[in-house]
């Protein structure tokens, strides 16, 4: 298991050799901006700062300070990512709305 450290949130969560670092995020309850979790929308980008991350597209490492899509992302190492617009859980809670579906 692998730590991975989001900057400047300061957020953490740890995630499996398997887990991209979108789906690890997602199940420690850390919200992350995406939309398709392919890597087309880059909305889940992030900068990496420290330790070893692999694109699962092409198994390639990611240099340091180089770009990275979460969604297409495992980590080999412990890692600190910077990443912002990330909330944890219950940090904005659930509200309800009423709505009347026309069409």
């Amino acid at each position: 298991m692998k730590r991975v450290v989001l900057q400047p949130s300061g957020l953490g969560f740890d995630a499996e050799p398997e887990d991209d670092l979108l789906g690890a995020a997602t199940r420690a309850g850390i919200a992350v901006p995406a939309a398709c979790r392919n890597g087309v929308c880059e909305l889940c980008s992030g900068r990496l700062l420290a330790g070893t991350a692999v694109n699962t597209r092409n198994q390639q490492k990611i240099p340091i300070s180089e770009p990275l899509m979460l969604c297409r992302s495992r980590a080999l190492t412990d890692l600190e990512l910077e990443i912002d617009a990330v909330m944890a859980a219950g940090a904005n809670q659930p509200r309800k709305f009423q709505a009347k579906v026309a069409d």
